[in-house]
Formats: C-alpha cells, sequence, structure tokens
C-alpha cells in the first residue's frame, strides 16, 4: 500500500531581501549569544541542554509576562498548515539555510520528519520555540530529522545539531569566507556526484558562484530599503515646511547674534 507523501519547501535566505537578514538574527540570538557569554565565563560550555532551554525559556517567559514577547515568526504560516494536514499522511519538511533552520523547528513542534541542508542548527534555540508553543523542552530535534553539513560552511555553526547529521566535502573551498561553501547548488550537485540518481532525471551537475555580483545585489537591496524608508518619513513629506521652518529660524539668528564671520588668512610680511 502507498502512503501519500506531502514535502513542505521552505525557502533559504534570499540574499538581496533585508527582511531574511532580520529573521536570521532573531532566529540564533539566544545561542550566539550563549557562545559570546562562554568567551568570559567558559563553564557556560559545559552546561547540558536542559540548562540552557531552562535559561532560554525562562527569558521568553519573562517577556511573555512583559507583553513584549517576540513570537511574529516568519513560518507561522506554515506550521499552521501543516497542522492541519491529514495525520494519516506522511508529511516531509524540508529546507534549505535559514529554510532547514525552519524546517527543523516545525517538525520538532509537529512530530514530522525533517530534512534541513545547510541549516544553522536548533540544538538550543528550539528551546525559545517550545516555549512559545507552550510545548515541553523534549528531545524532539533527535527524533525525526536529518541535517545535511557541509565542511567550510561556517552559518551552520551558529547553533549546534541533533538528530542524524551527515556531513559533506566543499567544493568551493578558496571561496568558503564569502559563503562559497553554502550554498545549495553545491550541496546537490556533491549528492548527485556521489549518491546518484536512480531515475536519471538528471545527466550532470554544474554550477558557478560570483560573490562580486551577489554583493552588489545586496547594496541594491539595502539602498532601496533606505530609500523607500526616507521617502515614507515624515520629513521627507513636509519637505517644503521643513525647509522653510530651518529658513525662518535661520534668519530669526542672523537677525539676533549676527552673520557669522568668515576667518581671514593672516599675511605677514618678512
Amino acid at each position: 500500500m502507498l502512503t501519500e507523501v506531502t514535502v513542505v519547501a521552505v525557502s533559504g535566505t534570499d540574499p538581496t531581501r533585508i527582511m531574511d537578514y532580520a529573521e536570521n538574527l532573531r532566529m540564533w540570538t539566544e545561542p550566539v549569544s550563549l557562545q559570546l557569554l562562554s568567551t568570559v565565563f567558559p563553564t557556560v560550555r559545559i552546561w547540558p541542554r536542559d540548562t540552557t532551554a531552562m535559561v532560554i525559556g525562562g527569558i521568553h517567559r519573562i517577556l511573555k509576562g512583559l507583553a513584549v514577547q517576540d513570537d511574529q515568526w516568519h513560518y507561522r504560516e506554515i506550521l499552521e498548515h501543516v497542522r492541519q494536514l491529514p495525520p494519516e499522511r506522511e508529511v516531509v519538511v524540508t529546507g534549505h539555510s535559514l529554510g532547514g533552520g525552519i524546517a527543523l523547528i516545525i517538525g520538532a513542534l509537529t512530530g514530522h520528519l525533517a530534512v534541513a541542508i545547510q541549516p544553522p542548527g536548533v540544538y538550543h534555540s528550539l528551546a525559545k520555540h517550545q516555549t512559545q508553543q507552550e510545548q515541553a523542552h523534549g528531545q524532539e530535534v533527535h527524533k525525526r530529522s536529518v541535517s545535511v553539513v557541509v565542511e567550510g560552511d561556517w552559518i551552520q555553526n551558529f547553533d549546534g545539531h541533533g538528530g542524524l547529521v551527515q556531513t559533506l566535502s566543499c567544493d568551493q573551498t578558496s571561496k568558503s569566507i564569502a559563503v562559497g561553501c553554502h550554498l545549495v547548488e553545491g550541496t546537490i550537485c556533491h549528492l548527485l556526484r556521489y549518491c546518484g540518481d536512480e531515475a536519471r532525471r538528471f545527466a550532470t551537475c554544474e554550477h558557478d558562484y560570483t560573490p562580486v555580483s551577489t554583493v552588489v545585489e545586496v547594496v541594491k537591496e539595502l539602498y532601496g530599503v533606505m530609500r523607500a524608508s526616507w521617502q515614507s518619513s515624515y520629513i521627507y513629506s513636509q519637505w517644503k515646511s521643513v525647509a522653510l521652518a530651518v529658513f525662518v529660524v535661520s534668519l530669526i539668528l542672523v537677525a539676533r547674534h549676527g552673520a557669522p564671520t568668515l576667518p581671514r588668512a593672516k599675511v605677514s610680511s618678512v
């Protein structure tokens, strides 16, 4: 009997979207903070996961009590969609990078299989999502999760990994600093090269990576966000009134205190 399988794919970080960078910062604030804290207090490194889960969960319970809880995640609609699927259906949640981390979280919260490609890991950060969903801090991340990580990919080190972890080699080691080892294309090509394709849908797999063009796109997106923010600001919409007010204030200051004198160069004769 064939089982109907539903695959839910979550998109990863778009390098040209500033909001994706912000979501990454929000998702992995606590584990990065613990790593920074461990440089001052090395004993933090020997804390068991239950201790870090207690600390992270306690922080978010306090934030909830103060009505400043930060729980508006991008994955809310995906989580609700997965929960509404028929319970008899086999569900696999997958994604790359940010999408992989979200897939691991949704899989842990719903009990479905999660296959994450190069995720930052959710070993410690999962605790805050379980707290916000009012779930116990169990070992769900170990039960039904597969994480594919790549050597030289520094993004995957923001948090620890749980469950089954498979490590691959990187084919862009010379560009690892510029996230050359974090490309999903490289991982897919590696899997096709060494694991093959039984369905024979792909004959070869090649990809190219130019970090400069990616940086240019990010700068363009940042400029667009700043320009949109400026155009929507009060000063921009009322620039005539603001300019007139500045001009009038300047005239009043000049009339009261006089115009500033320009410094003159002193000429000395020999």
